[in-house]
């Protein structure tokens, strides 16, 4: 069958600004895909699935997830031109989107797996009319890892909790022996882009600070990226797992600490990388935040599939960290998440994406500067597993989130992005642009931080 023509798509509305920001990176190999990775455990009344049966039962689950979210049939269209917009894609082979891959079953194999595809864009995908996300089931000793990969401009970190959750919920109606080969998009709207439905205010302050940081370098030296910024981006992913019981003391310790699991993660990472890098002074965040909490629109809600978030700063500092110890370090970290919260966003980075005139422009000229000396941490939450689990052996559960995504090239160095599952563990991807950062900057970062959590543990 031949590629079809994605211009004679029915045309839904232009690409929102932060959906642009994506869609522009996009389009330049700048940043390719998110991806969150589910460890599904099948109804133990099914004895031992084969490989064929796991992936005709979730091609039926994620059949029930196309009807059900009008934004999986959503394709963007000139992405780096100057109107960018949605078509609807008229109806979904399955077997374009969902797919079955065998690996061996030990993690190391996954973790290969997924920084593979952390690389792999959907500019492809995109010119043949065809769904910019994938799905593929990856048969394992303990279960069947699904992956969903996607464009970042049909939805955010929270987005792909809210794919699995559908995904799960639709799962014990599926059969292993029967599923669709094509599902007809759903007629429904699209949910609206971010700017109709919330104003995130900002000062002008703000707006000739970032001017000025635009036009001129910073005055305190750079002191451990390697290089300038290049594209394509080649992402390297390095995944980290947190036993299920050292994520429970964590969350009790948080707790009884006043502060929260986010907070906690940026002192402790503070502590391991400025025990790296000696000469540095502080460690600056940049902390993606949901803005759901702040939409009223009924339209929008937490199962809804789209792009709702802002991005702002915190740092935490070496004489903070000698003075008040990683808790101390954690509670001022919360408190800077708690004024931003308390702000709605004001002054945030995604409020001053209107004042954007060329957008190539602003990813373009970054290349060969160096990258921005901040660590992104993304947390998307905790996943319920069991919300399908059944009784009997007879649902399907989830063991395990790995959330990861493409390092980008005009973003934040390194890039943390964390899930958890209730009940179970934490796992923690650390990503980052090849060859940016000093040589083992990453895995010593990795290395440190299980017994940094620990130290943390015992001293709440």
């Amino acid at each position: 069958m031949p590629p079809l023509d994605p211009t004679t798509f029915e045309p839904l509305r232009p690409v929102g600004l932060l959906e642009r920001w994506s869609t522009a990176r996009h389009e330049l190999q700048f940043y390719t895909n998110v991806m969150q990775t589910g460890i599904y455990t099948p109804p133990a009344s099914w004895g031992s699935p084969s490989p064929q049966q796991l992936l005709t039962a979730i091609t039926a689950g994620v059949a029930t997830v196309i009807a059900q979210k009008p934004t999986l049939s959503a394709l963007p269209i000139d992405e780096a031109g100057p109107n960018p917009r949605f078509v609807r894609i008229p109806a979904i082979t399955l077997s374009d989107v969902v797919t079955l891959h065998e690996l061996p079953g030990d993690d190391e194999a996954l973790h290969t797996w997924i920084e593979r595809e952390n690389n792999i864009d959907f500019r492809t995908a995109a010119a043949e009319g065809k769904p910019v996300w994938r799905v593929t089931v990856i048969p394992r000793p303990d279960g069947v890892a699904v992956a969903w990969a996607y464009h970042h401009c049909l939805a955010d970190g929270g987005s792909g909790l809210a794919l699995h959750r559908a995904l799960l919920a639709a799962l014990p109606a599926a059969l292993p022996d029967a599923a669709p080969t094509i599902v007809t998009a759903p007629s429904d709207p699209l949910p609206p882009p971010q700017e109709d439905v919330l104003k995130l205010q900002f000062s002008w302050t703000t707006l000739l600070g970032e001017l000025w940081r635009s036009w001129r370098p910073p005055v305190v030296p750079r002191v451990w990226t390697t290089r300038g910024i290049s594209a394509p981006v080649v992402t390297r992913v390095h995944v980290l797992r947190i036993p299920a019981a050292l994520t429970t003391q964590m969350v009790a310790a948080a707790r009884a600490r006043g502060t929260t699991v986010t907070a906690l993660l940026m002192a402790v990472v503070a502590e391991v990388f400025l025990a790296e890098v000696p000469e540095a002074r502080e460690l600056t965040f940049g902390l993606p935040v949901s803005t759901r909490r702040w939409i009223a629109d009924a339209r929008i809600d937490d199962g809804s599939i789209g792009a709702w978030v802002t991005m702002f700063e915190a740092a935490v500092t070496r004489a903070a960290l000698h003075t008040a110890g990683v808790w101390g370090a954690a509670k001022g970290a919360r408190a800077a998440i708690e004024k931003m919260l308390a702000g709605r966003g004001r002054d945030t980075g995604v409020a001053l994406l209107p004042y954007i005139r060329d957008w190539t422009t602003v990813f373009t000229e970054k290349l060969g500067r160096p990258a921005s000396e901040t660590v992104e941490i993304s947390n998307v939450g905790v996943f319920d597993g069991a919300a399908a689990a059944g009784e009997g052996g007879t649902g399907w559960g989830v063991s395990r989130m790995v959330f990861s995504q493409s390092a980008s090239v005009t973003g934040n160095a390194v890039e943390v992005s964390v899930a958890s599952v209730k009940g179970g563990e934490m796992t923690l991807c650390f990503c980052v642009q090849e060859g940016l950062v000093r040589e083992g900057l990453v895995e010593a970062l990795c290395e440190g931080l299980v017994a940094a959590v620990e130290r943390a543990v015992e001293a709440a």
